[in-house]
């Protein structure tokens, strides 16, 4: 399915979908009828719920749950709220899960007063988290009390896409330039940060003019577009193990939203569209707009494709998507790509030990010794194998699982061993 697909003197190459300017026009999914949001549990208290089964809601009104937590999400549609749960997603996280059964013309149509007027930041944090490309605010410094003040010198629009395959990013490079110049724009305005660098790979043919961003050209192999990775290469920046580049003044946003906080500060509307690829079962991938919290089988089966038992549903790219066993998952708003794969392709982890070959050690692309890592991820020893074998260091790309001859599934180990570690830590 990987189409471009080297191996050198250097190990394993694999190169992001090029950006060549020849896209068809995305379809649009008609929404749905029942829609469903995952929302972040947040902090408020039960007494002080603010949303609850029964309740009316409005497309493109805020949907808080607690009225002491401004966290919220915005309705796709009209309608009424179904039932409320929590849930957990392939790495142990919990979510919010609010079902919304439509009664009426889905179409958000609603102007937010905190999106009137002059772009502020505290509006963005308060309405435009979960739209698309999920725009990460709370880097930035505040007046609010639950969050950290920080000291932001750079911006950057990360405009390499997050996974193989995916075509998100390369068509709006092409397509929206204008759109990225509002939402740099919007950036500078709302977070007071002057610098803006734009960051797109090397082999771009296009002309990007973006007015108030610097273009650097990142490498168009995998994973060169991760941030961790532009930070060095591009900044001369080393993120610490275990820290973020908001760490060192850096804040990263997709192009997408970039694009989504220019959009909904110009029409005071938040967006609702999600920008995904799917790829069917043949390969082939196809760009498609599908409103936040529609059931992804919703949008397969409105692109004509069949699913048949024992195939496998990929929320994300083929190198670090995660599957996902019910056709009602919502699209969300970091949702850049759904696979499926045919039963007769899809390839199981083994049990087979570790045969020390190395490969994953020559691949990563952070010098982890992967094939050390692995043994105490295997025992459940987490905290040493974050001291002494650079867990922490990991970018989370994937290619250590991809080129494992022995099938193990690293890149699994990994993440649970993150998540772990996290729970661990706030719990201290």
């Amino acid at each position: 399915m990987m189409k471009n697909f080297l191996m050198g003197l250097g190990g394993v190459k694999l190169q992001y979908e090029k950006p060549e300017g020849v896209f068809p026009e995305p379809e649009t999914i008609v929404p749905p009828q029942n829609a469903t949001l995952l929302m972040a549990p947040g902090g408020g208290v039960l007494e002080k719920r603010a949303l609850a089964p029964g309740d009316s809601v409005e497309a493109g009104r805020r949907l808080l749950l607690y009225t002491d937590d401004e966290r919220c999400a915005v309705s796709p549609i009209s309608g009424t709220v179904a039932s409320i749960s929590t849930v957990s997603d392939d790495q142990g996280r919990d979510w919010t899960q609010v079902s919304i059964t439509g009664s009426s013309d889905p179409d958000p149509g609603v102007e937010l007063d905190d999106l009137a007027g002059e772009p502020s930041l505290e509006g963005a944090r308060r309405c435009l988290a979960h739209v698309p490309g999920a725009p990460c605010l709370d880097c930035f410094s505040s007046d609010s009390e639950s969050l950290e003040p920080r000291n932001m010198e750079v911006i950057v629009i990360n405009g390499v896409s997050s996974d193989l395959m995916l075509l998100t990013a390369p068509f709006l490079l092409f397509s929206a330039a204008d759109a990225i110049g509002k939402g740099v724009e919007v950036l500078k305005k709302i977070t007071g940060v002057g610098r803006v660098i734009l960051a797109v790979p090397s082999d771009f043919s296009g002309s990007l003019d973006v007015t108030g961003a610097e273009i650097q050209k990142v490498s168009p192999l995998y994973p060169q577009g991760n941030p961790a990775l532009i930070m060095k290469n591009v900044l001369g920046m080393e993120v610490p193990a275990g820290g973020s580049p908001a760490d060192l003044g850096v804040a990263f946003f997709s192009l997408e939203a970039a694009i989504s906080l220019g959009q909904a500060f110009e029409t005071g509307r938040p967006p609702q569209e999600k920008l995904l690829t799917l790829v069917d079962k043949k390969g082939a991938g196809r760009l498609v707009y599908a409103r936040i919290g529609t059931p992804v089988g919703h949008v397969i089966q409105s692109c004509g494709v069949e699913i048949d038992e024992d195939d496998l549903i990929i929320m994300g790219g083929p190198m670090t998507g995660s599957a996902v066993y019910s056709e009602n998952f919502p699209v969300r708003p970091d949702t850049d790509g759904l696979m499926i794969l045919k039963k007769d392709d899809v390839h199981y982890y083994s049990d087979y030990p570790c045969v020390n070959c190395g490969e994953c050690v020559r691949v990563c692309p952070t010098g982890v010794p992967v094939n050390m890592l692995v043994r105490f991820l295997e025992a459940g020893r987490y905290e040493e194998a974050a001291e002494s074998w650079d867990l922490m260091s990991c970018v989370d790309c994937g290619l250590c699982a991809f080129v494992c001859v022995a099938r193990m599934p690293v890149f699994q180990y990994i993440r649970l061993a993150k998540h772990e570690i996290s729970k661990t830590n706030a719990a201290a």
